[in-house]
């Protein structure tokens, strides 16, 4: 019974997720409410308050599983500049806007979240550079 409840629990939180993300690249965090995502993804807000707390939390939560960088920093050391633009360079020529990217640019006008994307640059992209990198370089 506790595995159904689990598993139904993850679902839930995932639809949420997905629905959250999607609404949020379509039409930006200020347009989007809670209410929308609860009605978009068949749950009651209640749910999505104790899944994720607040709209600026479930946002930070969209960017944080969404916004990774899978092995982009997973080379070799010497590597690592001609690796990062590479990255930019398939993002910048790519004709699709990812869901990362598009969230962010209809969402940059919403001075609320101007500290989630500081923090999730820093903690996605800056630190783990950093910690790629010798000290004094």
């Amino acid at each position: 019974m506790d595995e159904i409840r689990r598993r139904d629990r993850e679902g839930t939180k995932c639809r949420i997720l997905d629905t959250a993300r999607r609404l949020f690249a379509e039409l930006g965090y200020d347009q989007v409410t809670m209410r929308l995502i609860s009605a978009e993804a068949g749950v009651n807000i209640a749910l999505i308050n104790r899944y994720f707390g607040t709209k600026r939390e479930l946002f930070a939560e969209v960017l944080a599983v969404r916004g990774r960088f899978p092995g982009v920093l997973d080379v070799p050391r010497e590597q690592l500049p001609r690796r990062l633009a590479e990255y930019v360079a398939d993002l910048l020529g790519s004709r699709e806007e990812g869901p990362v990217l598009a969230t962010l640019s209809r969402s940059t006008v919403c001075p609320e979240i101007h500290e989630i994307v500081r923090d999730r640059v820093r903690s996605a992209i800056l630190e783990p550079l950093a910690a790629r990198l010798p000290a004094g370089e």
